[in-house]
């Protein structure tokens, strides 16, 4: 057997091909002085550093583990050496600061950190909304005492599993989860690339997406107007969902300065996919002219005061699905049901990607420009072909 080297530049292909001896030994790296590479017998790997603190006869030598192969990567070992050497040099003793952070912290005070680091300044309001709503009911009641470096993918994958009869809900756990592990590595509370989430497999999702066909479209009008008489509010929400194809969040922080009546357009400030002009029709005008003439707000659809838009949808909106027969019909499915009709109507695949403002319009207008004037036709055809129906 050839002899393995004693010093080597570390990298992720030699740390793959070294073979075990009948004893533990170290091989050290060429670069990073104290840097090494540890291999037992029966074949565990993993990372480590020497170092010293101190100088003179008082000084300590330590040798901690940065890291087991393969849950941390060659590469990040590397870094966290170098980083840990500085820190030596300045003072510090980086292994024993990572071993008192990491015994105390619970993944209810990592959450309350990258909440406050992230969540609350990085996302956008809906977005933060679900990342509390899904720590505060699916993981914290499981996780939330634990602490950080104690949960290994066995956890992870009981949760998952305790979701699974909702697909779509375990995966985006298992995603702010995989977020919440990865600050944790970046903040030195986990060992680099030890992130339980990484090799648990996602469930598959079957497709959300449903359109209503022309005897749904009538039932749910027909229930609308019946319910209009006591929440007119919410009826003029669904017509305009109806007649635009804009999503719930964008009607309901719809504000009148946003509607420009000279050129048809309503002007967003933001959307899910930034800022963009929704092309309307005349029918979507009009009700959003009558509601203006007696407005006592800046909102189209202000909430229970004034001062403030409609921040959800009433329990009514569930009244008017179960009279119409569709209960297991979404909000976001009348703006499925706009682009279904308007392809049935013949407008081009682009044309509505123009006017639901799609992330990958830009693609679209390479090859195809569309002007003002085409895009409200377009959503004049396809309210006519809603409204038809009804």
């Amino acid at each position: 057997m050839k002899k393995a080297p004693r010093k080597i530049r570390i990298t992720q292909a030699h740390v793959e091909r070294v073979q075990t001896k009948d004893a533990t030994f170290i091989v050290w790296d060429t670069e990073i002085k104290g840097f090494g590479l540890r291999v037992t017998p029966t074949g565990r790997k993993s990372y480590v550093l020497k170092y010293r603190l101190g100088t003179g006869r008082s000084a300590q030598v330590r040798k901690p583990t940065l890291g087991p192969h393969p849950e941390m990567l060659c590469g990040a070992a590397r870094e966290m050496a170098a980083k840990w050497k500085l820190d030596a040099y300045a003072g510090n003793d980086p292994s024993k600061e990572r071993q008192d952070t990491r015994s105390g912290m619970t993944m209810g005070e990592l959450w309350d950190r990258h909440r406050t680091m992230h969540v609350d300044v990085k996302l956008k309001p809906r977005s933060a909304k679900e990342a509390v709503d899904q720590w505060e009911r699916l993981i914290k009641p499981r996780l939330g005492r634990d602490r950080v470096q104690d949960i290994g993918a066995v956890e992870v994958q009981r949760l998952h599993a305790a979701l699974s009869a909702t697909p779509y809900q375990a995966n985006r756990v298992l995603a702010l989860l995989s977020i919440l592990f990865n600050n944790a590595e970046r903040w030195g509370l986990r060992i680099q690339g030890s992130n339980p989430c990484r090799y648990i497999e996602r469930y598959p999702e079957r497709p959300r997406e449903r359109a209503l066909n022309s005897d749904e479209v009538r039932r749910l009008m027909d229930a609308v107007d019946h319910y209009a008489v006591v929440h007119e509010k919410l009826a003029d929400v669904v017509r305009l969902a109806l007649l635009t194809g804009m999503r719930q969040s964008e009607i309901l922080s719809l504000a009148y300065s946003d509607v420009d009546f000279i050129n048809s357009t309503i002007r967003l400030k933001d959307s899910k996919t930034g800022p963009r002009s929704v092309f309307v029709g005349q029918q979507a005008l009009s009700l959003i002219s009558h509601r203006m003439d007696d407005a006592s707000s800046q909102w189209v659809f202000p909430g229970k005061t004034n001062d403030a838009a409609m921040s959800c949808l009433p329990k009514m909106w569930r009244k008017i699905r179960k009279r119409a027969g569709l209960d297991d019909v979404r909000f976001h499915d009348l703006r499925h049901t706009f682009a279904t009709v308007g392809a049935r109507s013949g407008i081009s695949g682009p044309m509505l990607q123009k006017l639901l403002g799609h992330a990958q319009i830009a693609t679209t207008e390479r090859y195809l420009h569309l002007n003002g004037a085409e895009l409200t036709k377009a959503a004049d055809e396809t309210a006519r072909a809603l409204f038809e129906m009804h």
